[in-house]
């Protein structure tokens, strides 16, 4: 077993942007999604043993002992730092149990892990950076085997990674994070139980609109949104499903025209999607159009412009779309004005990469 080089690895993969899709796709409705310019880093280096050690942006000048054939759970003050470590542990589990040990003798890693692109002064942005690290991670700990077994093409990594996701213990979500995270770009993403493994469909939209991507100062725990969602959906099975049958279409609808650059249609879809949420939240008793999103929703439309919130809803953030950009600028300066937070980042970025790292 050698390494995968003398110096190390530095992995890297890109946040997400839920642009159509939200609930419906965790009932089998496709979604679209598009990666952004926030990327999760991880840093491999071998380092002399016997202890591995691991650091975080979330808890800087602090050192971690581990060992990656023997993961301890670790223990930790914070929830945020508690999901980074469940992650690490879990991924070492799965990849020791599946593929056996990771190191030999007296060989030790450090694991550098960076997910400040994911946050702002006042908070996490909630552009999928728990995925970004899922995905970077994986790779990264996959790659410590040999250099044989490194290989930075997405589609190669992809089933092992779907599956070590869906045994992640509680595990709820979609995963359309984590193919946004693996693939980059723009992607159609649809999950197939009769396979066991999601349809995922690159896009190059022929003629996509200006977008713009608004933080509302407010971070939402997208696990609990889901618990309530799901409590929700067991209690009225009948109106849950006309809802998600009515998202569906949506979604579907929307995806098309996105494909054939029908600007206008696309933009429509969103505005429908927007207010279909809207009735879901007052139905299930979930603040997915909280005050903030529905303040931005009211500006939005004073200026001809579409506004949805991006994932779960409640805060985080949402995006605008107009038919071009001088009409998104007049809304950006709007927004500013009032005091939210234009998120720059960059569309259709690439996806997993991992690079060595030179002696």
């Amino acid at each position: 077993m050698s390494p995968p080089s003398a110096g190390g690895i530095r992995v890297s993969a890109p946040g997400k942007l839920l642009v159509l899709g939200e609930y419906a796709v965790l009932k089998g409705a496709p979604a679209l999604v598009m990666a952004v310019g926030q990327r999760a880093r991880v840093t491999l280096r071998w380092i002399e043993g016997p202890v591995s050690v691991i650091e975080s942006s979330l808890w800087p000048g602090r050192e971690i002992p581990f060992h990656p054939d023997a993961p301890r759970t670790f223990q930790s003050g914070d929830p945020e730092t508690g999901q980074a470590l469940s992650l690490v542990q879990h991924i070492l589990s799965w990849c020791c149990k599946n593929h056996g040990p990771l190191l030999t003798g007296s060989q030790a890693i450090r694991l550098e892990l960076d997910t400040r692109d994911f946050y702002s002064q006042s908070g996490k942005l909630g552009l999928g950076s728990s995925a970004a690290l899922t995905v970077a991670l994986f790779a990264a700990i996959r790659a410590i085997r040999s250099v044989q077994e490194m290989d930075s093409r997405p589609s190669q990594l992809w089933p092992e990674l779907w599956q070590m996701y869906r045994e992640q213990p509680d595990q709820r979500g979609s995963g359309v994070d984590i193919a946004a995270s693996c693939f980059g770009h723009w992607i159609r993403f649809q999950n197939d139980p009769a396979n066991g493994y999601p349809s995922v469909e690159a896009f190059s939209p022929k003629r996509p609109c200006p977008l713009l991507i608004v933080w509302t100062g407010h971070s939402t725990a997208t696990s609990g949104m889901l618990e309530r969602f799901f409590f929700w959906a067991s209690k009225e099975p009948a109106r849950f499903q006309r809802m998600i049958d009515t998202l569906t279409r949506i979604s579907e609808v929307g995806i098309v025209a996105f494909g054939a650059g029908e600007s206008k249609r696309f933009r429509l879809a969103i505005d429908q999607y927007t207010e279909a949420l809207g009735n879901l939240g007052i139905a299930s008793g979930l603040e997915i159009l909280s005050d903030k999103h529905a303040r931005l929703l009211a500006l939005a439309q004073s200026l001809g412009v579409s506004y949805k919130p991006s994932g779960a809803g409640g805060g985080d953030v949402g995006f605008a779309m107009a038919e071009n950009q001088e009409t998104l600028s007049v809304f950006r300066h709007r927004v500013e004005a009032i005091g939210y937070h234009i998120v720059e980042t960059n569309q259709e970025t690439q996806g997993l990469e991992i690079r060595p790292i030179p002696e």
